[in-house]
């Protein structure tokens, strides 16, 4: 131990001086408590032994408990216990009147030998010597329990014969009585010496001593009976020979017994007798089996009885106390210490001794604790002591520190006391200090200049391009407001109610509203573009709102023979979230970029679910498109495809749909030929509806009904298998009418019955009275029902009306209708023959009206009746699109089902009678606004026949008087309006030019040739959309220019100038162009330096004529 144990003794309050004449040895602080650390990790090894040992003692005690008394108890208790169960069986086996289970209690009785033999006991001999009889016995015990079933049969046979006997003899014996009381009272009756009376006299003799014999033999015959009954396994030997000698009696007395009685009665006992002698003796020799049976039992019981005996006295023995000596280490060990020591430690003394010694090892180790931290502390005291008298002391050599950290600690307390710079020093580094933080001062205040400037030129920028976007939504709203001012024009036009303020020249109706829809386009998507635009999401049912968007993009498409499909997957949950004005917008772009410049082709858009979380599901769109010309993917699909990773302006169609596309979120656009066109799709999230709308459908079920499908449109074929199959129907599908003759014939189907027969309109188109003829020169109960899906090809003047539309197929409405035909007696689905659709016809007018249902594909049928009428329908599938539409004043006549929402005041009033016509029980009221009062407001229902709709629909419809009835009236277009479609951008821009040439002549000098631009562009959508973006673009290529200049880069000013002279080529803008050629020139010289006044010039005039392009621009 160190001598700073010493210090312990002393108090703090000692003096400092007597501190500080203590001779202490300088070393490090660890090592002067390394003798109490050292104490207390072997106290704590030691109390960690006795720990240890104490609880190896009790384990040790623990294990002799078990292995030397609870284990013998066990033993002796399992030995009892099979004592008693053997016991227990010997008892069955000897007891038992039945051998049925003799076979089973001697294998247990067995077993129990065998489990007596494996415990450990003094009568192991015993139980062996039963072991060995026992197996020995176990033959003897299968012959009995063999033998048993069979004696038992033989002795029931024996019973029942008896008991047949004693019911036999008794009416012979009842007989005999009478008999002998006739012969007695003959005998009173008659004399005494006449010979009759003598013999009858003899005769009653006769019959007393048959009664007599005859009654002992039925009481022999009872007491046998009552023997055989209980007769068992364990009979004596005595009591069955009694039996035995019964039975021999019964046979004595009948063999001695002898009537000459021919009665029915008495033959039946005789034979019966016979037959019993047969079963007990002769034959089945019942009593001789039963005999050996009885001898084997008794001889089997003989062994058991002295097993009994055995188990008896065993039992009645004491319990044997069974003592098992168990070794242990610890216990031999203090034997050995009490022997050598002549001393008595059990093992509770041994137990007690341990916990004494860990007590007291507890206590050694707390006290060298208390010493560890009371020398901590003195050391402690004596080291701030030692400091102070350093820092108090001059001459420093005196003081000696208590340890090498106190003398560390003094020296550096020392350095600070005594520093080694001056005052002097100090304050010129207080100078420099202050000098550097102003310098820092300056730089900051420039930072923040700098990034105050910075921030406005960007908010300049922002400002800047969210003016020109309010430009241009503002130019794209008054170009669509003017287009809809001539559309309402030309609804009066074609409905014949002229406008007197009318100033616009006739332009084609039909070509009207492809531009008002694009302007509408343009408008949504800059609209979107703008940072305040968010998304208003509604709860839409999503099959129904693409049901109403291809409606819409089909008719349109008819026009080029293109034909739309869809399908959907049955795990997509149909009630979403969403915008639907950029949804709807997005789908009708789809369309057209996948179509663009195709005729004839099929597209058949799938939604798939992709993945599904919380609130939310990731829709899968392919869209397949086949058309006999593909062999490249189209441009567009191409431009669309490289949008996600390239910034592309060559197409509005593409920068739209991106746009949309990108603010729904949408991904992974993917493009790829196929073999017979191309496929392409993209991911789109869309949120689970918050309210789920449960709509009321019925399961449509085919219950495997046999559908042959006549097709060859491979894409059309594929839905329609997939649909009936879907429906649990069997489908057929045959593409050639050879196959089909072969296949409709009586012989056929009276094999493999057809309930339906379906044929698409490329089929019947040609073949149809051939197909008809063919059903109808079957039998009657074998033809099928015959459902004809129309197509436009198939017109009503021919055909007549069907209910089932081959585009756009609804799978629901396609099931409704197949369940509808089989259970109606009609032989097809025609809903109006081709006579009653001859009797009028109605110009295509192609007058625009909005259908607001809610499940679309339930109102096809009545869409189709309003084209065929000549209105252009425009679907809608929620009161919020309804609303929309209505109150922009293109349309003037509304059928729906949201009709508390109909009345609403339009931003244009239309020109003409504006309509509403309720498809539900609820009929608007217009009679608390004035504003009205002139509206025509009805009620249809959805199965509202044609001729409900002429009369309904007469004011807006326009009669063809002078068309022959024999003519088609497929749904076409007329050629002249044909015309005006297929020149839709030569009016395009002829419209815009008008716009541009009406509202800014006198105003702004054009600063470009509009025409020309136009030209330039190849469509009037293009010229508009791009406008703005060459406007911009020209700005930041003088910008540039600028930049360029200012750093002498005369290659990048060239290259600049390239740019803007190519603007200007496109934007026909000629004074651009001479500015850029003087420019060129200026720039390909040497005296750039010396022209720095040339150059101000050509910028000023270059400005200028920038922004007179803008004002112009802005203009139209």
């Amino acid at each position: 131990m160190s001598n700073t144990d010493d210090l312990v003794e002393q108090t703090p309050n000692e003096p400092e001086k007597n501190l500080s004449i203590q001779p202490l040895t300088v070393k490090p602080l660890h090592r002067q408590f390394s003798t109490k650390l050292i104490a207390l990790l072997l106290i704590i090894i030691v109390a960690l032994a006795l720990i240890f040992t104490l609880f190896y003692q009790q384990s040790e005690r623990s294990r002799l408990l078990i292995n030397g008394e609870l284990t013998p108890l066990k033993q002796q208790f399992e030995q009892l216990q099979a004592l008693h169960k053997a016991e227990y069986l010997v008892d069955d086996l000897l007891f038992t009147n039945s051998g049925i289970n003799f076979v089973e209690r001697q294998a247990e009785l067995i077993a129990v030998n065998k489990q007596l033999l494996r415990l450990e006991s003094s009568h192991a001999d015993l139980y062996q010597q039963w072991l060995n009889a026992n197996k020995s016995a176990r033959d003897l015990v299968m012959r009995i329990q063999q033998s048993y079933g069979r004696n038992e049969q033989l002795k029931q046979s024996s019973i029942i014969q008896l008991q047949l006997m004693w019911f036999s003899i008794t009416p012979i014996i009842d007989k005999k009585i009478v008999k002998k009381s006739l012969l007695f009272k003959q005998l009173q009756a008659g004399n005494v010496n006449n010979g009759l009376t003598l013999s009858r006299a003899n005769m009653y003799v006769s019959a007393i001593r048959q009664l007599h014999t005859l009654q002992q033999l039925k009481s022999l015959l009872a007491e046998v009976l009552i023997s055989f009954e209980q007769l068992t396994i364990n009979t004596s030997m005595e009591n069955f020979d009694l039996l035995r000698l019964g039975v021999e009696q019964v046979f004595a007395q009948r063999n001695a017994f002898k009537i000459n009685d021919k009665t029915k009665a008495m033959v039946d006992f005789n034979q019966q007798i016979d037959t019993f002698e047969k079963i007990v003796l002769t034959q089945q020799r019942a009593l001789a089996k039963w005999q050996g049976s009885i001898r084997l039992v008794q001889s089997y019981q003989l062994d058991l009885t002295v097993q009994k005996n055995q188990l008896r006295q065993i039992l009645a023995e004491p319990p044997e106390i069974i003592t098992v000596h168990v070794s242990s280490m610890l216990n031999d060990w203090l034997v050995k210490i009490n022997v050598k020591l002549k001393i008595n430690v059990t093992q509770e003394e041994l137990s007690i001794a341990l916990l004494v010694a860990i007590s007291l090892s507890l206590l050694v180790f707390c006290y060298l604790l208390w010493r560890l931290r009371e020398q901590i502390k003195i050391t402690a005291q004596h080291s701030v002591v030692l400091i102070r008298q350093r820092i108090r002391a001059e001459n420093c050599d005196d003081i000696q520190a208590n340890c090498a950290e106190t003398q560390e600690i003094m020296e550096q307390v020392q350095s600070i006391a005594k520093p080694a710079h001056n005052e002097q020093e100090f304050q010129q580094l207080v100078q420099q200090c202050q000098t550097l933080q102003q310098v820092i001062d300056e730089q900051a205040q420039a930072l923040v200049v700098y990034t105050q400037n910075t921030n406005q030129q960007q908010l300049n920028t922002s400002e800047q391009a969210a003016f020109h976007l309010k430009n241009e939504l503002q130019r794209y709203k008054y170009l669509a407001g003017g287009v809809l001012s001539l559309l309402q024009q030309q609804q009066a036009r074609l409905l014949n109610k002229p406008n007197n303020n009318e100033t616009s020249k006739a332009i084609a109706f039909a070509s009207l509203l492809p531009i008002y829809e694009q302007l509408t386009q343009f408008y949504l998507a800059s609209d979107i573009r703008s940072q305040s635009a968010v998304l208003t999401l509604g709860d839409v049912n999503l099959v129904d709102e693409i049901h109403a968007i291809l409606f819409n993009k089909q008719a349109e498409q008819q026009t080029f023979n293109n034909q739309l499909h869809f399908s959907y997957d049955e795990q997509l949950l149909v009630q979403a979230k969403l915008d639907f004005r950029l949804f709807q917008q997005l789908m009708y772009l789809l369309i057209d970029i996948t179509l663009q410049d195709y005729q004839g082709a099929q597209l058949h858009l799938h939604l798939q679910l992709q993945d599904k979380s919380a609130g939310q599901q990731l829709v899968h769109f392919v869209v397949k498109v086949n058309a006999e010309t593909i062999e490249a993917l189209p441009n567009l699909v191409t431009l669309l495809v490289d949008s996600q990773t390239t910034v592309s302006q060559s197409s509005p169609l593409v920068e739209i749909f991106t746009v949309l596309f990108v603010k729904q979120h949408g991904e992974n656009i993917i493009a790829r030929l196929t073999d017979d066109g191309f496929q392409l799709s993209f991911e789109l999230p869309l949120a689970i509806a918050s309210s789920v709308i449960i709509k009321e459908q019925q399961e449509h079920k085919l219950d495997g009904i046999k559908v042959m499908l006549l097709s060859s449109n491979v894409m059309l074929t594929g839905l329609l298998e997939k649909f009936v199959q879907s429906a649990s129907g069997k489908c057929e599908v045959l593409a050639r009418m050879d196959s089909f003759e072969q296949q409709l014939t009586a012989k056929n189907l009276s094999k493999h019955k057809l309930d339906l027969l379906i044929v698409t309109s490329d089929i019947a188109q040609t073949n149809f009275d051939l197909i008809t003829e063919k059903i109808n020169s079957l039998p009657h109960s074998l033809q099928p029902k015959l459902m004809l899906l129309q197509s436009t090809a198939l017109c009503f003047d021919r055909f007549g009306f069907y209910s089932q539309s081959e585009q756009l197929l609804c799978k629901d409405v396609f099931l409704h209708n197949i369940k509808e035909l089989l259970a109606s007696e009609s032989k097809n689905n025609q809903l109006l023959s081709p006579e009653q659709c001859q009797q009028s016809h109605y110009l295509a007018s192609g007058l625009p009206v909005v259908l607001a249902v809610h499940s679309p594909q339930q109102y096809q049928n009545f869409q189709r009746l309003l084209y065929w009428l000549g209105l252009k329908v425009d679907v809608v599938s929620h009161a919020e699109a309804q609303r929309e539409r209505w109150k922009t004043g293109l349309y003037c006549i509304l059928f729906t089902e949201f009709s508390e929402t109909s009345l609403v005041k339009m931003e244009n009033k239309p020109l003409v009678d504006v309509a509403i016509f309720s498809l539900t029980d609820h009929v608007p009221s217009s009679e608390n606004d004035k504003y009205f009062d002139g509206w025509h407001i009805g009620q249809l229902t959805e199965q509202s026949i044609l001729a409900d709709l002429r009369v309904v629909l007469a004011p807006w419809l326009q009669y063809d008087k002078s068309s022959n009835k024999s003519e088609s009236s497929a749904l076409i277009l007329p050629e002249t309006l044909i015309d005006c479609i297929d020149e839709g951008e030569e009016m395009i821009t002829e419209l815009v030019v008008s716009f541009a040439e009406a509202h800014t002549e006198g105003n702004i000098e054009a600063a470009f040739d509009f025409s020309q631009y136009l030209h330039h562009q190849g469509s009037a959508e293009l010229a508009l959309f791009m406008l703005d973006d060459y406007a911009q673009d020209n700005h930041q290529q003088l910008d540039l220019l600028v930049n360029s200049i200012k750093a002498r880069d005369f290659y990048k000013a060239k290259d600049v100038i390239i740019e803007l002279q190519l603007n200007a080529k496109i934007l026909a803008a000629s004074e651009l162009e001479q500015l850029c050629s003087q420019w060129s020139k200026l720039l390909s010289g040497n005296e750039i330096p010396s022209s720095l006044k040339e150059v101000n010039i050509l910028l000023k005039e270059t400005r200028a004529a920038l922004t007179a392009i803008d004002n112009y621009a802005e203009s139209i």
